[in-house]
C-alpha cells in the first residue's frame, strides 16, 4: 500500500493557499494606497510649512511676489495621474494660490490672503472624487485641519 495525497486533499490545499493569497493580495492594495495617500498629506504639510517659513524670513513686500518654486521643492507642473502643485498659468501663493494635486485630482488649495491687521496662509478642501488615494488623502487633511469643507486658517502672521 502506497502513501499518497488524494486528490480530493490536494484540491482543499490549492483552495486554501487561494484564499489566502487572493485576502493577502487586496491587503497588499490597501497598503499601498495609504502609503501613497500619506506622501500627499506629508507634502501638503510640507507646502505649508515651507510657505510660512518664506513669509516669515522675506517679509510681504518680497513675499507676494515669489514663485511657488523658489517657496518649496515639492514637484510643480505634474502630469496626469501625478502627485505636485499644478500650475494653472500662475504659481504665487498670494492672490490666486496653488493647488495641490494627489494622484491626478485636485485635493487641497493653499492661499495667501490677508486683512488689515493679519496674514493668513488658507487650505481650502478641493474634494475630490475620482480617485481613492485623494479621498484618502482628503480625509486626512480634513482631520489633521480640521475643517469639513471650504479652508481652514493654517498659519497666521
Amino acid at each position: 500500500m502506497q502513501k499518497a495525497f488524494t486528490m480530493i486533499e490536494l484540491i482543499f490545499t490549492i483552495v486554501i493557499i487561494g484564499v489566502l493569497a487572493s485576502v493577502s493580495i487586496l491587503k497588499l492594495a490597501a497598503s499601498r494606497d495609504d502609503a501613497s495617500a500619506s506622501i500627499c498629506i506629508n507634502e501638503v504639510g510640507q507646502i505649508l510649512h515651507e510657505v510660512g517659513n518664506s513669509y516669515r524670513k522675506n517679509g510681504y513686500l518680497k513675499f507676494k511676489t515669489m514663485s511657488i518654486d523658489e517657496m518649496t521643492n515639492v514637484q510643480t507642473e505634474v502630469g496626469s495621474g501625478e502627485d505636485g502643485i499644478i500650475e494653472p498659468g500662475t504659481t504665487q501663493v498670494d492672490t490666486t494660490g496653488v493647488t495641490y494635486s494627489c494622484d491626478g485630482e485636485a485635493i487641497a488649495k493653499v492661499v495667501g490672503e490677508s486683512n488689515e491687521t493679519v496674514y493668513n496662509i488658507v487650505i481650502y478642501d478641493q474634494d475630490p472624487t475620482q480617485s481613492i488615494i485623494a479621498q484618502k488623502a482628503a480625509i486626512a487633511l480634513r482631520k489633521i485641519y480640521s475643517y469639513d469643507t471650504g479652508g481652514y486658517r493654517a498659519y497666521s502672521f
